[in-house]
């Protein structure tokens, strides 16, 4: 999971900027799709995040980030278990964090069992090679 995480990363890090969008949720998928411009329908978006059985999440719809610092991590240690006290989180369950550009102060977390993320076909050659 660490290593999908740093992919995910690695790739909006080689970005101007980059905006995200729920595009589709239900108790068993997640799918949050990243762009340049995801409010330009004739804009292709550059790679969608897929997280599999969702326990909690907490986020806005659509939102930028600051593409110079990483803008997803992967909870661990101590702040994970506090998430996991207030929650009650499941054993087996995952917790991902977005920082998400002028909403410092908040959270927005996912929890789920796995993560995962596809590429659309027209970007995955100048994708796969910043990878």
């Amino acid at each position: 999971m660490k290593r999908i995480v740093e992919e995910i990363n690695r790739i909006v890090r080689n970005e101007l900027w980059f905006e995200f969008e729920i595009i589709n949720y239900s108790k068993k998928s997640l799918e949050i799709r990243g762009g340049l411009d995801i409010f330009d329908i004739n804009s292709p978006y550059e790679f969608s995040i897929i997280f599999s059985d969702i326990f909690y999440l907490s986020s806005l719809i659509t939102w930028q980030t600051d593409t110079s610092k990483n803008f997803l991590r992967l909870i661990k240690g101590k702040e994970f278990l506090e998430i996991n006290q207030k929650f009650k989180i499941e054993q087996g369950y995952l917790v991902f964090e977005f920082l998400v550009e002028d909403y410092e102060d908040n959270k927005f977390i996912v929890v789920a069992k796995k993560i995962e993320y596809t590429i659309p076909m027209g970007t995955a050659s100048i994708l796969n090679n910043q990878i």
